[in-house]
């Protein structure tokens, strides 16, 4: 079964032919072969408004969110929009209220760069590095990535993907774990961490380059082509970039 979002089906159309088609890109979409050459395109039932409102209170998610929106912001934002003080004003009182809670944590901290700076200025605190993040291993066989070491996984067979997704459930669950199918068949795992690390660092080279490819975007930041290519495929579920060819990243504006 391949489920397409209404949003990147509706890219190929026109306005007026989504009125005509009657396409809402807020919808899902099932492919269904039905013979050869012949495939229909079905709409899938929303959520009813009970399961939407379960779905909304999963534990993690709105903190999730807002780790990821902060340090995207810390990744993209200029030094002097860093300074503290300055930039919790760009902060909602409850991405404020997070914010210390990351200092704390430290995954975040205060810094100042000379001793005639009156304010210190955020950075994102450095993380252990996996594996992952070097170009030493581009050739390991993908069979052999785990979490523990390389801080993802790929999975390239359903069973075996819903066996993970069943040991993994309480990780995922509470947002350590983040996971996604992408259209090649394969199955993406990847410590929500080390995904929140790079999505800043890869979107700022995207936007910097009309289009380029994930072996591009792994040399350009130094990291492993397979955590380059795991990145992408969120970065597209979002919305944030889109895959005009295969392998070919482009910034959606």
């Amino acid at each position: 079964m391949l489920i397409l979002k209404g949003r990147d089906i509706a890219k190929a159309f026109s306005l007026e032919q989504l009125k005509e088609l009657g396409l809402n890109p807020e919808s899902d979409f099932e492919i269904i072969k039905i013979r050869g050459g012949v495939f229909a395109l079905a709409e899938k039932e929303p959520l009813p408004e009970k399961e939407k409102k379960i779905e909304a209170k999963k534990p993690g998610n709105d903190a999730l969110g807002m780790e990821s929106k902060i340090l995207a912001m810390l990744g993209e934002k200029r030094l002097s929009d860093r300074v503290e003080g300055r930039f919790e004003k760009l902060l909602s009182q409850k991405e404020a209220d997070y914010f210390k809670e990351m200092l704390k944590e430290g995954k975040v901290f205060a810094f100042k760069l000379s001793d005639k700076y009156k304010k210190p200025v955020y950075k994102i605190a450095a993380l252990k590095k996996k594996d992952s993040e070097t170009t030493a291993l581009q050739n390991k066989p993908i069979s052999e990535y785990c979490l523990e070491k390389d801080g993802l996984l790929v999975c390239t067979d359903r069973k075996k993907a819903e066996i993970l997704s069943y040991e993994l459930k309480d990780a995922i669950k509470d947002g350590r774990i983040s996971g996604i199918k992408s259209f090649d068949g394969n199955y993406y795992i990847i410590e929500t961490e080390l995904l929140m690390k790079y999505r800043p660092v890869f979107l700022g080279i995207i936007n910097a380059n009309k289009t380029i490819s994930f072996e591009e975007l792994a040399e350009k930041a130094a990291v492993n082509t397979v955590l380059a290519r795991i990145v992408c495929e969120f970065l597209k579920e979002d919305g944030e970039i889109i895959e005009k060819k295969k392998g070919q990243y482009t910034y959606v504006k």
